[in-house]
């Protein structure tokens, strides 16, 4: 009796183990990564929508795969008021309205921009733009 009841002492504990890590894997946000911007290869991200919880995020410039001849880029959006706001390494703080902006150098061919913002809340959401400078030489 003694063994069957160490034995549904452990099921029991390996049940709630398994459903706890199932849960936490469902919280985790994940982006679908290979390369870091830094290395020059352009990171996989989905197409569909930004990764959000509990935030909104909206790019507003630069257009998503546009091709630009200038060699300097602004990048603005909306989000929430007083977020923090990350355009690849690049911290500012969205204002009363939620508007964000901050210039950009770009470099000839392909520039990657990854935005996250954030709240105090752990509120959270990402976008990546891509956008291509093409010289006029």
């Amino acid at each position: 009796m003694k063994k069957y009841f160490s034995a549904l002492i452990v099921l029991v504990l390996l049940g709630f183990g398994l459903y706890y890590l199932s849960r936490v894997k469902e919280t985790v946000p994940s982006v679908n990564q290979t390369n870091t911007v830094s290395t020059g290869v352009t990171p996989t991200v989905s197409e569909e929508k930004p990764i959000l919880s509990g935030m909104s995020l909206e790019v507003t410039s630069p257009v998503d795969k546009s091709t630009v001849s200038t060699p300097t880029v602004n990048v603005s959006g909306k989000t929430s008021p007083g977020a923090d706001v990350f355009v690849n390494e690049k911290q500012l703080k969205a204002d009363n309205q939620g508007n964000f902006s901050v210039n950009y150098n770009l470099l000839e061919g392909e520039n990657d921009f990854y935005i996250t913002v954030n709240d105090s809340f752990g509120n959270y959401a990402e976008k990546m733009i891509v956008v291509n400078l093409q010289s006029t030489q």
